[in-house]
């Protein structure tokens, strides 16, 4: 299952209000936009995300 994100606690400062598409299945997340650090289409494993808080879109 696809669902959409909004980052909106992390450690990593970077990551602070970006959107993301995770794929549970595949255990994957796919950055839609971010300040820095990572680019639009970009997919990283969920798990490189670090900690944090989230908001769900669906």
């Amino acid at each position: 299952m696809i669902t959409g994100i909004q980052i909106t606690k992390a450690a990593n400062d970077d990551l602070l209000n970006s959107f993301w598409l995770l794929d549970s299945e595949k255990g994957e997340a796919r950055c839609i936009v971010a300040k820095a650090g990572f680019a639009e289409d970009e997919v990283v494993a969920v798990s490189k995300l670090g900690d944090m808080s989230t908001v769900k879109f669906q």
